[in-house]
């Protein structure tokens, strides 16, 4: 997640606005948005400023986030838009403070893991097709997985997500009870009975 305040200078927009710095400006030719590829996206989800429409604007409030299932790939691309904020700013003659702040660390499980065996093994069971793909939500898994604890998240089936349209079938919230019910009944005997000492073999979801 990141904040960026940007500042540039006031002017009539109508009758002087090649006396002032525009903090649009500078925000336009620094901005990156959307998917960049299947690993990576950028947001901007909050924008404030501006007093009147004859004003050319002087103060920029902007709020985003890059989210990836890599964090090499995140934080490359978040020092690429830390320069070009910074030297669009100064092309323009106005200033800008960013603070970034690391919300989750993404992750990726190979199919190959003891947890993406059992989830499998699990669907199988019960006649679902596993399908594993990436996501670009944060959850309790990202930080189980940074602190070196294998988790997959498992969907529930909800649909039209972070909208006013959003739902979930009954019928997919109940073959997710199923699946967790499943995944209870195969999982190692010895580790729910006994415990395990060596916790990095445990599987999590």
């Amino acid at each position: 997640m990141y904040d960026v305040a940007i500042s540039g200078k006031a002017a009539h927009a109508g009758l002087e606005s090649e006396k002032g710095i525009s903090t649009v400006a500078i925000l336009s030719e620094a901005l990156k948005m959307g998917r960049l590829d299947e690993q990576i996206t950028t947001n901007i989800g909050v924008i404030q400023g501006g007093e009147a429409t004859n004003i050319v604007m002087d103060s920029l409030i902007v709020k985003g986030e890059v989210c990836s299932i890599s964090p090499s790939k995140a934080q490359s691309l978040i020092d690429e838009m830390i320069t070009a904020f910074k030297q669009s700013a100064t092309e323009h003659g106005g200033e800008v403070t960013i603070d970034v702040k690391k919300m989750a660390t993404g992750f990726d499980i190979n199919s190959e893991e003891p947890v993406m065996k059992l989830l499998t093994a699990a669907g199988h069971n019960l006649g679902y097709e596993i399908i594993k793909e990436h996501s670009g939500g944060g959850s309790d898994a990202n930080v189980f997985n940074e602190k070196g604890k294998q988790v997959v998240n498992l969907s529930v089936g909800y649909e039209e997500i972070h909208t006013t349209k959003e739902f979930i079938p009954i019928h997919e919230m109940e073959k997710a009870v199923q699946l967790v019910v499943e995944l209870a009944k195969i999982s190692p005997q010895k580790e729910r009975d006994e415990g395990n000492d060596d916790k990095s073999t445990k599987t999590h979801f």
